[in-house]
């Protein structure tokens, strides 16, 4: 595929945002390659028959999702997050897969998720984090990431009695509110509730229980953050 056709199809499978008075968005007719770095065309993942599970984040492609550059933002109307290669890629085809460089990128918006690219203290690469909540000078950070766990072997024939799965995995990290700086964090309601001001801690709890939201899931903890935050 000649580079006048990469940028051909690039443009047709993304779509700039409209735009503002300042020229800052990406527009159709502008959007090529470069504007991704060095991104690449990838072949599209098609499951394994003998792997259950998936590296993709979401079930479905049909995520509008936007890419915030330096100076201009870019929406794409089907991307995914892959887990096992930690990447976002757009999906222009049903053959055709563009793996997003992550250079130049400042934030990416998916499903209402900001995702940062920061460095991951625990094997000392960039990767990408989802922003939960932010409180009292801090920023909880979501990491998503997929284990391979091998199926059950009949030790007598050798032959696997299940099949290998991906299974999701969450780690969290806390970070200051520059997202800088990670360091391990449970997500448990200890830990929650150390983050909040101790003059508001009987009313989170209150509301935690009135609205049955559990401290070990990422949504219902920004609920209960944010909620503490109006207090």
């Amino acid at each position: 595929m000649n580079k006048l056709l990469v940028i051909l199809v690039v443009c047709l499978g993304l779509k700039g945002m409209s735009q503002s008075s300042y020229d800052n968005n990406g527009r159709i007719d502008n959007i090529g390659v470069n504007d991704f770095g060095n991104g690449m065309w990838v072949k599209s993942v098609s499951q394994k028959v003998d792997l259950k599970g998936s590296p993709y984040l979401y079930d479905s492609w049909f995520n509008n999702g936007k890419i915030y550059l330096s100076n201009r933002v870019l929406s794409i109307m089907s991307m995914n997050y892959n887990m096992q290669l930690e990447r976002f890629e757009a999906k222009i085809s049903e053959d055709s897969v563009f793996a997003i460089d992550p250079q130049g990128i400042k934030k990416v918006v998916i499903r209402d998720k900001e995702f940062i690219r920061r460095l991951d203290p625990e094997f000392q690469r960039n990767s990408y984090f989802q922003k939960i909540a932010t409180i009292n000078g801090k920023v909880l950070l979501e990491k998503h990431t997929v284990e391979l766990k091998e199926g059950q072997i009949n030790p007598m024939t050798m032959q696997k009695l299940q099949k290998d799965a991906l299974i999701k995995k969450e780690v969290y990290y806390i970070a200051n509110s520059k997202g800088e700086d990670l360091k391990s964090f449970k997500v448990k309601k200890r830990s929650i509730l150390s983050l909040i001001n101790k003059n508001k801690l009987d009313r989170v709890k209150t509301f935690a229980k009135q609205h049955k939201l559990k401290f070990k899931k990422a949504e219902d903890v920004k609920a209960i953050i944010e909620y503490s935050k109006t207090l």
